[in-house]
């Protein structure tokens, strides 16, 4: 009998292994937890597009759209760890959310991958809206508190979020967030005259170049390549930075083998020129992460963000 479980167990390596160094056999499908149009969907898109010529397999993209990203990571979460099932996750489904409410996964479960860029956090509004700057907004929030509305691509806790919170906190703002799915939806309801500004990043920048939209605030640690005119709010004397990452992940207990597949397959994805006129048609800043660089940012980065909504009251101790 304990044969017979030794030749079992043997058989049973030998043939993942044997699996593993194949992998992948079959199509990959990897979630997109944002709407269509915007640019996590677009980019992973784009790059899953290269990674697909380098594979030889398909690589197909689902929109799970819902709950603020949770829905598409519960789905990831409960998946076989065989690296058919990955997806693309914004900063904020690792750091963010999880602090503010109860997700239906362990963030420091699921598999890190790699990251591909840094998604730009910004403020916008409609090219002919009567804002033309960032401290015109700040002006009306202070005299006429409580009646600014402010689109935002997700639930109350997305990254693009982050900054006003702060703000909020200093200089005791108030306003409201009205949650779309996704930045696409966002930038149509503020070009559709239904809310005055956005918080959001690609969603707004495809519109702020074709002259729908003008940004008066970037969250970035630099000026956004090819939009000179959008102050950064340091530029402006307020010393907030938020930046966020494009991060492909697994389910939990994924071999290092096959994350290893993925993370060199996804990086010469990178080099692909249809994902890189992609990428900068968001002002998507490539930045290459391995799995342990972005393990190490997103555990470092949730620290900050906790502190952060300590301090302003989002979050208790």
């Amino acid at each position: 009998m304990k044969v017979s479980i030794f030749f079992v167990t043997v058989l049973f390596m030998f043939v993942t292994q044997q699996s593993e160094a194949a992998y992948p056999e079959k199509p990959i499908t990897v979630i997109c937890p944002f709407a269509a149009g915007a640019s996590y969907d677009m980019t992973s898109r784009a790059i899953s597009a290269a990674v697909s010529k380098l594979i030889g397999q398909p690589v197909i993209v689902m929109n799970k759209v819902g709950g603020g990203t949770f829905l598409g990571n519960a789905e990831l979460y409960n998946a076989a760890p065989d690296g058919y099932t990955l997806i693309i996750n914004a900063s904020s489904s690792i750091c963010l959310s999880p602090h503010l409410r109860k997700a239906p996964f362990d963030p420091w479960k699921i598999t890190p991958i790699m990251s591909y860029g840094i998604y730009p956090v910004l403020v916008a509004v409609k090219a002919d809206s009567p804002f033309k700057t960032f401290n015109d907004l700040l002006d009306y929030m202070k005299n006429k508190p409580g009646e600014l509305k402010i689109a935002t691509s997700g639930g109350p806790d997305v990254m693009d979020n982050l900054p006003l919170y702060i703000l909020q906190n200093q200089k005791k703002l108030d306003f409201k967030f009205v949650p779309f799915e996704g930045g696409a939806p966002a930038a149509a309801a503020v070009i559709g005259g239904h809310v005055p500004a956005m918080a959001g990043g690609g969603g707004a920048i495809v519109h702020i170049k074709d002259g729908k939209m003008r940004g008066l605030v970037a969250f970035t640690s630099q000026k956004l390549t090819g939009l000179p005119d959008i102050p950064t709010a340091r530029d402006l004397g307020i010393d907030i930075v938020v930046e966020s990452q494009y991060a492909l992940y697994g389910p939990p207990g994924m071999s290092r083998d096959v994350v290893k597949k993925l993370e060199e397959t996804f990086k010469k994805a990178m080099e692909d020129e249809d994902f890189k006129k992609i990428a900068d048609s968001f002002n998507v800043t490539l930045s290459f992460k391995n799995a342990e660089q972005i393990d190490n940012y997103h555990r470092d980065l949730s620290s900050k963000i906790r502190k952060i909504l300590i301090e302003i009251g989002r979050i208790k101790e």
